[in-house]
């Protein structure tokens, strides 16, 4: 192979990495924009509503997914490079159950805010995932697999879609 086929090939890599990350970005950004509209149309009753079974406030959970993005990111930053990251469902819990207590106040226009300046953070790291280290996969955090159990890896898929 000559050099001009190999950096053609290479420029073919690079941009299908940039793609890839470009539609996560897009992506994380519709989910955002989706749930700051949804959130705008909640009364102040729904906001405090707590949800069945789970026990947060409605305001809680949106909260909950505006502040844990800057997590995902530095959880996907460290697996881009190769670095293994084992989070368990005790971890998990912890941690939800400690946002839950420490923003159970949070108000809706300080929510959607964290929501707006944390998922253009996320976007702007997904998009800075290319070549250099988005392209290459790495392991995933250790969760449950379909029918496992905590602790176990899944390793090719998502980390969220491992449950």
């Amino acid at each position: 192979m000559n050099q001009t086929t190999y950096e053609r090939r290479t420029d073919t890599v690079e941009k299908a990495a940039m793609s890839r990350s470009e539609a996560l970005a897009r992506r994380l950004e519709s989910g955002a924009a989706a749930l700051a509209a949804f959130a705008q149309t909640l009364s102040e009753a729904e906001w405090q509503t707590r949800l069945p079974r789970d026990g947060r406030k409605v305001g809680v959970v949106v909260h909950h997914v505006a502040s844990v993005y800057p997590v995902e990111i530095h959880l996907a930053s460290l697996l881009a490079s190769g670095q293994p990251v084992t989070v368990s469902w005790e971890d998990v819990n912890k941690m939800n159950a400690g946002h839950a207590a420490d923003s159970d106040g949070a108000s809706k226009s300080d929510t959607l805010a964290l929501l707006a300046t944390n998922s253009t953070a996320a976007a702007a790291a997904i998009r800075a995932l290319t070549s250099g280290a988005g392209a290459k996969p790495a392991g995933t955090p250790a969760r449950p697999a379909p029918g496992g159990a905590p602790g176990r890896s899944c390793s090719g898929r998502a980390w969220r879609r491992c449950s």
